[in-house]
């Protein structure tokens, strides 16, 4: 359960301290605001360094993404400093290791790393190194003190003693620079949000006005250009509009509206009729563009016969400005006569940046959104569209990037057009100003940790350097002294508890002396009484040593016959289970032929009693392994009603013989599937159920099985020969029965109840018992099992298909047992050769190629544990061969043996010809996955 806990904290750690890096900067910096640091630093300190490496690193992966790498290794390398060198040594050596670590180390390394980075100031390099730096002490003393706190228990309990002066100055001076950080950091961010608000609405507001004057300025030339086409429409109606008189109109227009260049008139078709200057008709005809019948500002209004404003555009045919054309059509009774143009220098916007305030660019884009004036430091091409990025740095909120700069901006829309004015605020700008702010508190910040650390020493030493005076009045204290000493006059910082303290020691010390007088007065008596004491001590040790050696002496003749019932149990084992696997395999192998009926039945009447002796042998062993405390639960899902029908099969035949009626009943409250050891609740079972039909010679037994509360019920009752209760206070008894006639008439051992109650026992769960003689008697079984919602873990495995083609060798002494075995392999039609002792093995194994070893343990010249260790040690393929260990050692530890000695699996004898197919095919199936 506690290193479940530990490994769930592990994970939660990790998982918050990489979260935490993931969070927004307090304030707009370039350092690296690293929440997660404090996570580290406590898993460093807390676990081992094969856990604390990997989730240093994990959480210090989502700082790589925004920052220089090699910044954050620095900040990586403090946890892993700190758990290689400081795990799990004093509470106080990882403030040394950190402390030189940062001052001469991290600090430069940090600011080279920001060097290679875009910063374009000297302010933002200091700041960010100094930020990011900072960062890394506060998750020191966060993560430092918090593992203090949570681990605090173990602190005390080491034999790690703290200095008061140093524990008291850490402390203080560590929480005062805390709560100092956290207020300085809130003022920053507030400080620094306002300012970005100021900024924010002033470019806003700022970008609106701009708009409103190019719509002012644009609507006031339209306007002109209107007027003159209307003028030119009333003169074409009265025939008054002669050259001389349009010439005159146009140089009015340009005197009045100084920022066209240029403007012609173009009749019906767009034949130019008149310009100004008038030069450029003439020039435009001699050039071939005494037509503007395709131009747009033409076309668009003979199509709409509307005032037209373009795009911006490059001259042609009358020069190669850069303008934007503006035309109104001259309209005589409805019909359209020609047009008026004006071509307005783009130079003309520039007065919409006149004031030039540092740090901001005006941006004024056409209905094309390319360019029709940019502020000169944005070295912007006109007529030409920007190409906007997002800014590298998500501090720069709905900003944009531009010219390898990030900016703050606004774009609003010039209402009756399409075009748009942006104005631009230098990023680097805001971040210079208050990187000049976030220095000056920085630097305040460190004075006040210097004072905060010097307060922390001075209030320590009030309170430490009285308890000093205490420690070497102490020491140079005498209780057999005939005076009383005099202890330091008191200091103007003495504390109460303190002097306190001083009194109590100065009534003790007057007692001390007073009892030293008073023990001076007895000595002599003392030392008759010493010396009676002395002769009765070396009587005492003569007669403790004495029991000592008889106590050794019975402890190690109990020790010799433990280990002689020990030895005892592993020979009878293995001298019964060869010959029985012998009986058994013999009987097994025989049934599969055709036999006669009487001979078939007299081999199964062997085989049943040959099992019936094993179960016997069984239960010997498993109240061996109960009372050696060697017995172990194996937890895994299992079907119950799959269980019980196994064990109602088994037990049917015996029911049959005996006319005794089998009845069970599932509850359907027990669930699909259970988690626990399924094999010894097997057991219980049937030995419960067989010991019912044994005591019954006729009537029925039943089982009733149901589930609530996490409680599994199980209820076996029987009609049969019943107890009374004197017999009932001792049937669970080892090698106890009813009565004597009861092993005379029904046979058994006596240990089947007693081992079916320990198991019980071992299992968390309880039996009880009811019985009335020659009524009948009921079991209640009731042990703990949980659901097991996962049904994949709880379906059957399914046997691996076995080769059609295997090499076999076996290694077997004992010849009735290698032909039981021999018999097996030839009925899958496998190739068989037989070794009699393990050094044959080898000799035949150097000759030929086998795909499974079938190797006994205990053989002459040369066991198979020693045999198996020697294949393993080959050097070619032959050292990777599955080895299976079939022997009748069948203790837990002959099984730890067989795998120490490098065999794939064991099988205990006697087994059944499915047992060892089973084995086979799951060895093979393991080993082939494997290699």
């Amino acid at each position: 359960m506690r290193n479940a806990k530990n490994v769930v904290m592990y994970l939660l750690l990790t998982v918050a301290g990489a979260a935490a890096n993931t969070l927004a900067p307090a304030i707009i910096s370039d350092g690296i605001f690293a929440y997660g640091v404090a996570a580290s630093i406590f898993i460093a300190l807390r676990y081992r360094p094969v856990l604390a490496i990997p989730a240093a690193f994990v959480i210090a992966f989502p700082l790589t993404l925004h920052h220089p790498l090699l910044a954050v290794a620095v900040l990586v390398a403090q946890p892993l400093i700190l758990s290689l060198f400081c795990y799990p040594k004093r509470i106080l050596k990882p403030l040394i290791y950190a402390g030189f670590f940062w001052s001469l180390v991290a600090l430069p390394i940090i600011g080279l790393a920001f060097m290679g980075e875009q910063i374009e100031t000297t302010s933002e390099l200091i700041t960010a190194s100094i930020i990011s730096w900072l960062g890394g002490v506060v998750g020191l003393l966060i993560g430092h003190i918090s593992y203090c706190i949570a681990n605090r228990e173990r602190i005390a309990a080491s034999s790690e003693l703290v200095p008061a002066r140093g524990m008291l100055s850490y402390i203080f001076a560590s929480l005062l620079f805390l709560i100092i950080l956290v207020i300085f950091i809130g003022y920053l961010h507030i400080f620094q949000k306002q300012q970005k608000m100021q900024i924010d609405k002033y470019i806003g507001e700022r970008t609106g006005i701009i708009a409103e004057q190019v719509e002012v300025f644009l609507e006031r030339n339209q306007s002109a250009v209107n007027l003159t086409a209307n003028l030119l429409a009333a003169g074409l109606s009265n025939n008054s509009a002669t050259n001389e008189a349009i010439t005159q109109y146009l140089q009015s227009l340009a005197v009045n509206q100084p920022h066209f260049l240029t403007f012609l008139v173009a009749n019906e078709q767009g034949e130019i009729t008149n310009s100004y200057p008038p030069d450029l008709k003439i020039k435009a005809e001699e050039l071939g563009y005494n037509s503007v019948a395709a131009r747009p500002y033409f076309s668009q209004v003979q199509a709409t016969e509307k005032p037209y404003l373009s795009n911006a555009f490059q001259g042609k045919g009358f020069g190669n400005d850069l303008i934007v054309a503006i035309s109104s059509p001259i309209m005589v009774e409805k019909q359209l006569a020609g047009i008026v143009e004006g071509s307005l220098s783009l130079s003309s916007f520039a007065q919409f940046d006149k004031q030039q305030i540092p740090g901001f660019a005006v941006i004024i884009e056409d209905a094309a959104q390319n360019v029709v004036y940019a502020s000169e430091r944005l070295a912007l091409t006109p007529l030409m569209p920007v190409e906007y990025e997002a800014c590298l740095n998500e501090r720069c909120a709905h900003g944009v990037r531009l010219k390898e700069n990030d900016w703050l901006g606004s774009r609003r829309g010039v209402s009756q057009t399409n075009w748009h004015v942006r104005l631009l605020y230098d990023f680097s700008r805001f971040t210079d100003t208050f990187n000049t702010w976030l220095l000056l508190a920085l630097g305040v910040l460190l004075c006040l940790a210097l004072l905060s650390v010097l307060v922390g020493h001075i209030l320590a030493t009030v309170f430490t350097a009285p308890m000093n005076n205490l420690v070497r009045y102490f020491e140079s204290f005498a209780p057999d002294s005939q005076s009383v000493g005099v202890l330091p006059q008191r200091k103007r910082f003495y504390v109460v508890e303190i002097n306190q303290l001083n009194e109590a020691f100065s009534n003790l010390q007057e007692r001390l002396i007073n009892a030293f007088k008073d023990l001076a007065q007895s000595r002599l008596e003392q030392k008759v009484l010493n010396k009676q004491l002395r002769a009765l001590n070396i009587s005492l040790e003569e007669k403790v040593e004495e029991k000592t050696q008889s106590l050794k002496e019975a402890l190690d003749k109990a020790k010799s016959a433990n280990e002689s019932k020990s030895q005892f149990l592993a020979n009878m084992s293995h001298e019964i289970r060869t010959p029985m696997n012998g009986i058994l395999g013999s009987c097994e192998n025989l049934l599969e032929m055709p036999l006669p009926d009487g001979v078939s039945k007299k081999i199964e009447v062997i085989h049943y009693s040959a099992s019936h002796l094993l179960s016997i042998l069984n239960s010997i062993l498993d109240w061996s392994k109960i009372e050696a405390g060697k017995m172990t639960l194996d937890e895994h899902s299992f079907s119950m009603r799959t269980l019980v029908d196994s064990v109602l099969f088994l037990n049917s035949q015996a029911a049959q013989r005996k006319n005794v009626l089998l009845r069970c009943t599932v509850n359907e409250s027990v669930p699909e599937h259970l988690l626990g050891d399924g094999g010894k609740l097997n057991q219980i079972i049937n030995n419960l159920l067989s010991n019912a039909i044994k005591f019954t010679q006729s009537g029925t037994v039943s089982i009733n099985v149901s589930f609530s509360d996490d409680q599994l019920q199980i209820s076996i009752a029987d009609s049969g020969i019943g107890m009374s209760k004197e017999q009932l206070a001792r049937i669970f008894d080892q090698f106890e029965q009813a009565d004597s006639s009861t092993t005379r008439v029904y046979g058994g051992t006596g240990l089947g109840l007693s081992i079916t109650s320990k198991l019980i026992e071992l299992m968390g769960g309880t039996i009880q018992v009811t019985s009335k003689l020659r009524q009948g008697t009921t079991f209640t079984v009731s042990i703990p099992f949980s659901q097991d919602v996962n049904l994949a873990n709880a379906n059957v495995p399914v046997l691996p298909h076995l080769p059609q083609k295997l090499n076999v060798l076996l290694v077997e002494d004992n010849h009735i047992n290698a032909e039981i075995v021999a018999d097996i392999i030839k009925s899958q039609k496998w190739v068989l050769l037989w070794a009699k002792d393990g050094q044959q093995a080898l000799d035949v194994l150097s000759k030929h190629h086998f795909d499974l070893i079938l190797m006994d343990c205990q053989m002459p010249v040369m066991d198979g544990l020693e045999a198996s260790r020697q294949i393993r040690a080959r050097t070619d393929d032959k050292a990777l061969i599955p080895i299976i260990a079939l022997t009748a050692n069948a203790f837990e530890e002959d099984k730890q043996a067989c795998h120490e000695a490098g065999m794939d699996a064991h099988l205990a004898k006697p087994f059944k010809k499915e047992q060892l197919l089973n084995v086979i095919a799951t060895t093979l199936k393991r080993t082939t996955s494997i290699s």
